[in-house]
């Protein structure tokens, strides 16, 4: 992921966004520096912050385990459908997130 700026909001601070690895965006929405920051720092280990008030890219290293707890269950079927497994929206969150759990844990072995 990383963090790119975009510009100011009508209050005249500066806002971003946070993109992808493949350069979509993480969410439609925009971003104090802060927030950016938060979000990218937030679902990495051994992040490297670079300054990005002079549209300098942050840079991350991601772990291969997303935190897929607080995802809605359209989420969880996205993320699984990048693992080539198919997920069961019939079935309630926590069952979906047995599944997910299992995957990861078992592809870590």
């Amino acid at each position: 992921m990383k963090m790119i700026d975009i510009g100011t909001n009508m209050a005249g601070d500066p806002v971003y966004n946070v993109v992808n690895e493949d350069g979509t965006l993480f969410k439609t929405t925009i971003y104090t520096k802060a927030e950016a920051q938060a979000i990218i720092v937030g679902d990495t280990t051994d992040p490297e912050i670079i300054d990005a008030t002079a549209n300098i890219v942050i840079t991350t290293t991601f772990s291969d385990e997303p935190d897929y707890m607080s995802m809605s269950k359209i989420e969880l079927e996205k993320l699984m459908r990048m693992h080539d497994v198919e997920l069961d929206r019939r079935k309630t969150k926590e069952q979906l997130l047995t599944e997910v759990q299992t995957f990861f844990e078992e592809t870590k072995e």
